[in-house]
């Protein structure tokens, strides 16, 4: 590999809860790791992944409430009282989840197509194309 690419693993919702897992469980050596549309990372904070020290956690959501969301209280997924959800967790959107964040706009609901969108203009497309070659600093 080379030591100069950046490591970013991505989960989409569910996918998210599985990548957390992972990252709690073991150490990933990444750069970040990010919960797109997350239901929740199965962890209390950010701070429960083993990344290393300068690693970063984020979680983005779209603006338009598209995201699978058992934070609602669906008893089929979760027990949740809108702050801890017993089963997977907290919502790392939450400030005190302690994960960054970046603009996604509207991503057009739960599908992930929204947010990687290759569109010239596309805020999801763009702030994702910065994550994935390192530029965290250009995130918006």
């Amino acid at each position: 590999m080379n030591p100069t690419s950046t490591r970013t693993l991505i989960g989409h919702s569910y996918g998210s809860t599985v990548v957390a897992t992972a990252a709690r469980n073991h150490t990933l050596d990444l750069d970040a790791l990010v919960g797109v549309a997350s239901p929740g990372m199965r962890v209390s904070s950010a701070d429960d992944l083993q990344l290393p020290v300068d690693g970063r956690v984020y979680a983005v959501t779209d603006t338009s409430g598209g995201k699978l969301n058992p934070f609602d209280g669906d008893p089929i997924h979760t027990i949740s009282d809108g702050i801890l959800t017993m089963r997977l967790g907290g919502d790392p959107t939450r400030s005190g989840f302690g994960a960054e964040s970046f603009a996604v706009g509207d991503a057009g609901g739960h599908s992930l197509s929204g947010y990687i969108d290759p569109a010239p203009g596309s805020v999801a497309g763009t702030n994702f194309g910065y994550l994935v070659t390192g530029q965290f600093d250009r995130l918006e």
